[in-house]
């Protein structure tokens, strides 16, 4: 070796290094052996004069490498121990990146679906199912179930029972409690959440849309439902492969179990059945009518029979919702209930008229557009929500009577609340629900297997109804619970106002005969019936309204009541007339050859 600055093999003490030594140990530690062969003999030459020879800046390379390594190892050792300590609880580790909270928020969000914790998205928001026991009749724990909403405290809570956290310092890997705002961050992810969406919580079996059972617990994809399993509940063998003569004893069994309740016909009966199968297979129809259950007085069991079916379908008995005498609050409360995605929403004291847009919308829309309480966004919400109403002397109104099934109670009594169940039907359910849930599955099952034979004209929006709950009743031999819709209709105001005010223009007017708005009213002033039906639907001060008149008859124009329509006539002085026509009804409608105005492709 040259000998530079001093002899070959002198060694400095650490008191004289300085920094140009180290910057030159620095820029050789990192060359190849050509380009250190050449490099350090000029950079001993460079710092010669603080006595730095060859052999030293060859040692001091050395030294660098070997402490280069065991920096690595020593790296290597503590992330090899973090993840041997956070599998011992059998909770994933999180590492805490600096400046990437979106990576941090990605990987907590994969550990909770890993986890299959049942964390799901409901109407714009996180959600998960909610069970509170509470004691029932004869001490027995009921189960209540709900679905909350989980806000980023909760998220936290739950990223704590399912990862640790943990964050690289000089002392090593350290646990941390979850940043809040990693939670924020989640619960802020609207529309790109990986959660799924569930659409409402059961605590029976149901049937899928296939016809197949839903029993297991916990989240099912295909009916997006989360099934809260009763262990009380147990299931009959007959509700998986029923025979026809299986779902002749169950249906024998629901009769029993409603034999004590004052039935006017036996089509209502066919319509309380109707409500016990909708609420336990609901998830196999898309759309399901309201069941009405109807009274002339308070006490005669209508809201008891809900109960009955709702302890069936919930095990508990329903929570009834007190419709409001504001159309608008009622609205806003079944709005709220919509959202909450409760199974079953009973209206409560629907007495005299009824109806509801928002009512509408909920039983015939397979998805639900709703606006939460305090925001301006509206949420889509796909409906599984079965609805029953209860009143006294309830007349259902508009559109609402198409899609609606009225079971008529009457115990010919002047007070009828003081009348007692021997059975107590509740009890019955209580003491053996899954009796009842499997009868109402067998049913529908029965018919499944069977082909579903001689299916009964379907009800127009409610095709899947029809062919599994009122097919399956009528094959079985009771009365169609269509009929009642007749019932309903003649109890509907807007239809009795239509039928009066027909029957008095034609007695008193007569048939194709064209009057404006003001020449049908001067008619009326001499023909005192027609005066009172026009006097019932524009009344403005005691007196006809004729501009209101004229709104009514638009809203009706065209609409058929016993065989007559009214219709447009003729343009009289820039004038709309009317004109009652007769109307030959027939299912053939354009295609009957014997329609005059039939057109021709």
């Amino acid at each position: 070796m040259d000998d530079l600055t001093e002899t070959e093999g002198d060694e400095l003490s650490p008191d004289e290094y300085s920094e140009s030594i180290e910057e030159a140990i620095e820029r050789l530690s990192w060359l190849n052996p050509v380009q250190y062969g050449i490099a350090r003999a000029k950079e001993a030459q460079k710092i010669g004069g603080v006595g730095v020879s060859v052999a030293f800046l060859d040692q001091a390379v050395k030294d660098a490498a070997k402490l280069r390594k065991a920096n690595e190892k020593q790296t290597e050792a503590p992330r090899k121990m973090w993840e041997e300590y956070t599998s011992h609880d059998g909770r994933p580790g999180i590492e805490m990146i600096p400046g990437r909270l979106d990576l941090i928020a990605d990987n907590a969000e994969r550990v909770v679906l890993e986890a299959e914790f049942p964390l799901f998205q409901r109407c714009g928001g996180l959600v998960r199912p909610a069970v509170s026991i509470v004691k029932g009749m004869k001490g027995r724990d009921i189960n209540l179930t709900s679905l909350v909403n989980v806000d980023s405290v909760a998220i936290r809570d739950i990223l704590s029972k399912t990862a640790n956290f943990v964050r690289w310092s000089e002392r090593g890997w350290n646990i941390i409690d979850v940043p809040l705002e990693v939670a924020a961050i989640i619960n802020s992810r609207r529309g790109v959440w990986k959660f799924p969406i569930v659409d409402g919580i059961i605590t029976c079996p149901t049937i899928r849309p296939d016809g197949s059972i839903l029993s297991k617990g916990g989240y099912d994809p295909m009916t997006r439902l989360y099934h809260e399993v009763d262990r009380h509940l147990k299931l009959a063998q007959c509700a998986y492969q029923p025979t026809h003569a299986d779902a002749v004893k169950s249906l024998d069994t629901l009769c029993a179990l409603l034999s004590e309740f004052p039935f006017v016909t036996p089509a209502s009966k066919s319509v309380a059945l109707s409500a016990i199968i909708v609420a336990v297979c609901r998830r196999s129809m898309p759309m399901a009518p309201i069941h009405i259950f109807r009274a002339t007085t308070a006490g005669t069991g209508k809201t008891y029979l809900v109960d009955v079916i709702s302890t069936i379908a919930m095990g508990k008995p329903c929570a009834a919702m007190a419709a409001s005498r504001d159309e608008k609050e009622t609205d806003a409360r079944l709005n709220g209930l919509l959202l909450a995605g409760y199974p079953i929403v009973s209206l409560d004291n629907v007495n005299g008229e009824f109806g509801s847009d928002i009512l509408a919308q909920a039983v015939s829309g397979n998805t639900l557009a709703l606006r939460p309480l305090g925001r301006s966004d509206i949420v889509n919400v796909d409906n599984t929500c079965t609805i029953f109403a209860t009143g006294n002397g309830t007349r259902v109104r508009a559109d609402l009577v198409r899609r609606t099934l009225i079971c008529d109670l009457d115990a010919k009594m002047e007070r009828p609340q003081q009348r007692q169940f021997g059975k107590k039907p509740v009890d019955m359910v209580m003491e053996d629900r899954g009796k009842y849930v499997s009868a109402a599955i067998a049913i529908v099952r029965a018919y499944i297997d069977a082909g579903c034979p001689d299916r009964v004209p379907a009800l127009a929006g409610f095709s899947d109804w029809s062919d599994l709950v009122c097919s399956a009743l009528v094959w079985l031999g009771c009365d169609n619970p269509l009929e009642t819709q007749d019932v309903a209709s003649l109890d509907d105001p807007h239809a009795a106002e239509l039928r009066e005010m027909l029957a008095c223009w034609e007695a008193d007017i007569g048939l194709n005969r064209p009057l404006t708005v003001a020449g049908i009213v001067g008619q009326a002033q001499v023909k005192q019936e027609l005066y009172d039906a026009i006097l019932n639907v524009a009344a403005d001060r005691g007196a006809i309204n004729n501009r209101r008149f004229g709104k009514w008859l638009g809203l009706r124009r065209g609409q058929i009541s016993s065989g007559m329509r009214l219709v447009n006539g003729d343009v009289s002085h820039g004038l709309a007339t009317w004109v009652l026509e007769k109307v030959k009804e027939g299912p053939t409608g354009l295609d009957d050859p014997n329609n005059a105005d039939a057109i021709e492709f």
